[in-house]
């Protein structure tokens, strides 16, 4: 073996250079599969979405799978080789499903068995999937023996006493399940699916147990599927498409609070199952889309070290539910991905420090003045791993000492370059240099702020996606709130001030259930001149489940509403429902869906909806050859006549013309995204006033309002940002107009209304060319840019009438008042 010595001073970089060099010859750390059980190798191991749960025993050693397979059954396997005892009796080992008395308490829920764990001590558990409550139902094996009885720990509604605990995901529990302790020390953790909700069941005898629930608006949309304890009272949490999240929880208090959120750049999007032995510092992520197994270091819980290289499953068949688990126990790692089999793997760790390797650099951002901005470096390499944050090549930042960098209510001050510096025993490597661009936003006062409600101001208004649909009510000056949590329900708020009236009746005249059918069975809500209101579902695809209308005469409480007859021109191959608008009354309403489109369905369309009597309803279905996919698919609004305006996330709006007559559609416009950003989604359109507005998902979200008078130059008016900022995965919401106030839904971020003021003439600007150079004449302060779409700066010093000392790059220049 070779040793190399290094005596380092001001030339440290170069030795880390040579370090990294002479080390990246030895072993690094590695994750090897020790065994693995494909999909049909067994009975109980297959590819229709029956096998989801896994679990470790930490007393002897044995790997637990639950599979519904020919009945559910708890499968007992070697953790060395994955053998299930059947060679030597013929059956494998299972786990008895009879308690004590002989009988089988075994039932009940969508599910009967779904998940399974152990705790410290050797004793098994084991929860069904329950999609309602008072199912609930959580196992008990003293051990894994094959004769050891089944007892039943808890059965019943968890969430008992919240008047109002929701529906769906919010109650639907058993697709997560974590187990650790002893005796009466023991605790299982489950999380609803949607993360609404945190159960813990504790115990006093190690036998029977009680829930306490604790309430986590912080954690819906990044819990529901992945879960595991951590070091003292936290868990680690996942659901796909969102960070890995560690939280921290108060039995006292019935708190949870978010502790870390780690980038999908460093634990993938992709990754649900999680497994975590809190002692060794390991956490393991089957990624359900990917089909690999992963296995991190999170000694430092803020920023997780990827072990090895990702271990692929031994199939690659689709996951569509996303389901999976891992278990850690020590060096020994063991996971399933629904569909793809069970993996047995062992962490190998490299006897010489592994140098960092930075797998993921810092990314460039622009932002307004105001966001919270994240910056984030991923990072591989022998912990512990030091991170030190610098500013502008030169400044090192007090307290930056961690993978992200999290910067609040940034200015321009805060403009620049940021990179980081990486180190560990063998090395010090540099990121790349993450550029920070400070916006101003447009301030005009056009958009004057009435009154806000954030997420959690109200129970229905939450950060789980599921409010999306939003409506002023002409006739009564209301303004109307379709959400889904904590249950499918329409409220009516007083436009004027945002307090709370009433909730529009949920069931018909028969007192039956209103909403049912699609994907989301409650979406959007519109209304009519008139007063009448309508909702919608969402249908991913309307050949497959009918678009429904719902109708109330008006917006009292006492309205009774009824559910409309389907519309069969609906029923073709495109995902309705995303949007709505609404025009006339009576006989003369008109109501506009646009196609989301998800491949292989088009999405270039958009349905117009006329009636005679406002409740018959049949559709001319337009096609714009022109538009691009989805054109239509988040933001629609009326246009002036017979056109409409669309618009979806990256995409630029564009306006089209309409024939209800012949059925035909062209697209008039398409607008540069200089002038209107690709990043608007939904809109609203006042045509009578020219105006247009719509929310811009950049960072933070914020509110633009165009002035349409002359369409094919459109103008902007005013910007104001949507604070605090929340994710909008799915980039929904809605906007709408009446009088001189315009109302925003930014879904995950509540509500604003904001009254319009009248327009302002902009402050004159005129530039001039001569013998002494360009001479800018102006009013109010000058501002320049080097690209027409910002970001602006005020010119330092600037007087009008004005001359730049050099123009160089910067060919931009307006004025602001």
């Amino acid at each position: 073996m070779m040793t190399l010595l290094f005596a380092c001073g001001r030339r440290a970089a170069l030795c880390a250079g040579l370090l990294l060099a002479a080390t990246s010859l030895v072993r690094a750390d590695t994750l090897t599969r020790a065994w693995a059980i494909a999909p049909d190798e067994r009975l109980y191991v297959g590819t229709a979405n029956l096998e989801r749960g896994l679990g470790v025993n930490p007393a002897s050693g044995n790997v637990l799978l639950l599979s519904r397979a020919g009945g559910a059954k708890v499968y007992v396997l070697s953790p060395g080789d994955g053998s299930d005892g059947s060679e030597a009796t013929g059956e494998p080992r299972v786990l008895s499903l009879v308690d004590e008395t002989g009988e089988s308490p075994v039932a009940g829920g969508t599910f009967a068995l779904n998940l399974v764990g152990a705790a410290d001590d050797g004793a098994v558990y084991a929860c069904n999937l329950a999609t309602s409550l008072g199912t609930v139902r959580l196992y008990r094996w003293a051990n894994d023996g094959t004769d050891t009885p089944v007892s039943v720990a808890f059965a019943g509604d968890p969430l008992e006493g919240i008047s109002e605990p929701g529906s769906g995901q919010d109650i639907r529990f058993g697709d997560n399940l974590a187990v650790r302790g002893s005796g009466a020390g023991t605790q299982l953790l489950q999380t609803s699916r949607n993360g609404r909700y945190a159960v813990l069941y504790t115990t006093v005898d190690g036998v029977s147990f009680t829930p306490t629930v604790f309430t986590t608006p912080g954690l819906q949309g990044k819990a529901g599927l992945g879960l595991a304890f951590g070091s003292g009272d936290t868990f680690w949490a996942k659901v796909n498409g969102a960070g890995l999240v560690r939280a921290g929880f108060s039995i006292a208090t019935r708190q949870v609070q978010i502790l870390n959120e780690v980038s999908t750049s460093v634990v993938g999007a992709n990754i649900t199952g999680l497994g975590v032995d809190a002692q060794a510092g390991l956490l393991a992520g089957v990624d359900y889309a990917g089909h690999t197994l992963s296995l991190f270091d999170i000694t430092d819980p803020a920023a997780p070290i990827r072990l090895g290289e990702p271990l692929a499953f031994p199939t690659a068949n689709p996951n569509v539910n996303g389901t999976g688990a891992a278990a850690v126990r020590g060096t020994n790692v063991f996971a399933l991905d629904s569909n793809n089999g069970v993996l047995g793997a062992r962490l190998e760790r490299s006897v010489v420090a592994e140098p960092p390797v930075i797998t993921t650099q810092p990314a460039s951002v622009a932002v307004y003045a105001g966001a919270t901005v994240v910056l984030s470096v991923a990072a591989q390499g022998t912990a512990p791993i030091a991170y030190q944050w610098v500013f502008n090549d030169s400044t090192l930042l007090t307290g930056a000492t961690s993978a992200q960098l999290a910067l609040t209510n940034v200015g321009a001050a805060q403009a620049g370059s940021y990179s980081v510096v990486v180190s560990n025993a063998a090395a010090v490597v540099t990121s790349a240099k993450a550029t920070l661009t400070v916006r101003e936003p447009l301030n005009t006062g056009v958009l004057q702020p009435l009154w806000s409600l954030n997420t959690g101001d109200r129970p229905y208004l939450t950060t789980d996606n599921a409010q999306r649909g939003l409506a002023y009510n002409p006739a009564t000056g209301n303004l109307l709130l379709a959400t889904r949590t904590p249950a499918n329900s329409i409220v009516v708020l007083d436009a004027a001030s945002g307090a709370e009236k009433h909730r529009l009746r949920a069931t018909t005249a028969d007192e039956l259930p209103l909403f049912s059918g699609g994907t989301l069975v409650l979406n959007q809500v519109a209304v009519s001149e008139d007063g009448v209101v309508y909702a919608g579902n969402l249908v991913t695809d309307g050949s497959a489940a009918a678009f429904r209308l719902y109708r109330w005469p008006n917006d009292t409480a006492e309205s009774v509403p009824e559910p409309l007859l389907d519309i069969p021109e609906l029923a073709i191959a495109e995902r309705w429902g995303d949007t709505m608008d609404i025009r006339g009354s009576g006989a003369g309403t008109q109501i506009l869906l646009g196609a989301r489109g998800l491949a292989p369905q088009e999405g270039r369309k958009f349905a117009v909806l006329t009636t005679p009597d406002g409740f018959a309803f049949t559709a001319r279905v337009f096609t714009v050859p022109d538009a691009a996919p989805a054109a239509f698919g988040l933001g629609i609004a009326f246009g002036p006549g017979n056109s409409v305006f669309g618009t979806a996330s990256g995409q630029p709006l564009v306006h089209a013309s309409f024939n209800l007559a012949d059925g035909t559609a062209a697209l008039a416009r398409t607008y540069d995204t200089a002038r209107v950003p690709a990043a608007l989604g939904f809109i609203g359109s006042l045509p009578s006033s020219n105006l247009l507005v719509g929310v811009a998902l950049e960072t933070p979200d914020n509110v633009q309002a165009f002035d349409l008078a002359n369409l094919d130059e459109p103008v902007l008016l005013d910007q104001e940002l949507i604070l605090p900022e929340f994710p909008n995965a799915n980039g929904t919401g809605a906007v709408d107009l009446g009088g001189d106030r315009v109302f925003v839904l930014d879904t995950n971020h509540g509500l604003r209304a904001y009254r319009r003021s009248a327009v302002q003439a902009p402050p004159a600007l005129s530039i001039a060319s001569g013998a002494a150079g360009i001479r800018i004449t102006y009013e109010g302060v000058l501002q320049s840019s080097a690209s027409v779409t910002g970001p602006w700066a005020d010119v330092a010093g600037a007087s009008s009438p004005y001359t730049p000392p050099n123009l160089g790059a910067a060919g931009f220049f307006r004025a602001r008042r």
